[in-house]
């Protein structure tokens, strides 16, 4: 699917609040309800980069960039 323009995206989303207003819902729960659910859905992502935070912030870890050049060197 292309990506809508500024217009086609405003239509959309009007559009759309209409419809959650004429079904009772407010539109601005729903977005975060939305939002929730997304980060609910990617919370393996969440984690691992937690895991992988605290684990630099205790020295447990080289930072990424780092690892990635070292290991570039050794090919």
């Amino acid at each position: 699917m292309a990506k809508p323009n500024k217009n086609e995206l405003k239509r959309a989303k009007d559009l759309a609040e209409k419809l959650l207003e004429a079904n009772g819902i407010d539109p601005d729960e729903w977005l975060y309800e939305q939002y929730l659910k997304v980060q609910s859905e990617n919370a393996d992502i969440i984690e691992s980069a937690m895991n992988f935070y605290l684990s630099h912030q205790r020295g447990e870890s080289k930072p990424f960039l780092g690892s990635q050049l070292e290991n570039d060197s050794e090919i």
